[in-house]
């Protein structure tokens, strides 16, 4: 319940899933969404220890898939016995969590590469929000006409303008909540790969097969 009012004067109805930090201290109503890429040990436990941190930060993860550079196929993440060499995985978390759940990935493995994107929606949150209360206006009117209809014909008239208008109320109830929740909950994609050991060059090894070469030629 409740109401948010933005910087602009316009006011947006609050409900449960319209948290506080769906609106930023600016009055702007903000939906961020970032990226990374992380070498790593074991993707496997990345991946486990990702979704788990994202839980403890109040989110979930949205969708993930692990699996091998040699097959390109998902594998079974709890199947021991199959190497993964990469995968992904994307969570959602609140959106004064994101911070936070990016930097929590500097405790996952080597962070190669990472962006973060933001947008302003505030102006389609306020129209979609200005549409739904109109849309209601107009439902609540028919109701109202309804209990007034002189005729069986009228009736019929207003029921069926009803069906329209509440229709088109859904609709702009659903994309309202759509935009409102990915304003409220911020999504993070991480790029797994596994680390490889380097292997380094024995030059020793270079000079002993070219010394035995020469020696080998000499005797011949």
């Amino acid at each position: 319940g409740g109401e948010i009012a933005l910087t602009d004067g316009s006011v947006i109805s609050g409900d449960a899933r319209a948290a506080d930090s769906a609106i930023t201290e600016s009055g702007r109503a903000i939906i961020a969404s970032s990226s990374a890429t992380v070498v790593v040990d074991d993707v496997r436990s990345a991946a486990e220890q990702i979704a788990a941190g994202a839980d403890g930060r109040g989110g979930y993860v949205e969708s993930m898939s692990i699996g091998s550079a040699y097959s390109g196929m998902p594998v079974d993440l709890a199947d021991p016995s199959v190497a993964v060499t990469n995968g992904w995985i994307t969570v959602r978390v609140p959106a004064d969590e994101l911070a936070a759940a990016m930097a929590d990935l500097e405790q996952v493995g080597e962070v190669t590469a990472s962006s973060i994107d933001r947008f302003d929606v505030t102006d389609q949150v306020v129209d979609l929000q200005a549409r739904v209360d109109a849309a209601q206006a107009s439902v609540d009117r028919l109701l109202e006409l309804m209990g007034q209809a002189g005729s069986v014909s009228d009736l019929i008239a207003a029921e069926s303008a009803l069906a329209e208008r509440q229709a088109t109320l859904e609709s702009y109830q659903q994309q309202l909540e759509t935009l409102e929740d990915q304003v409220a909950m911020s999504s993070l994609s991480v790029s797994l790969t596994v680390r490889h050991e380097a292997v380094d060059a024995n030059p020793a090894g270079f000079w002993d097969g070219l010394v035995a070469g020469w020696n080998g030629l000499v005797a011949t």
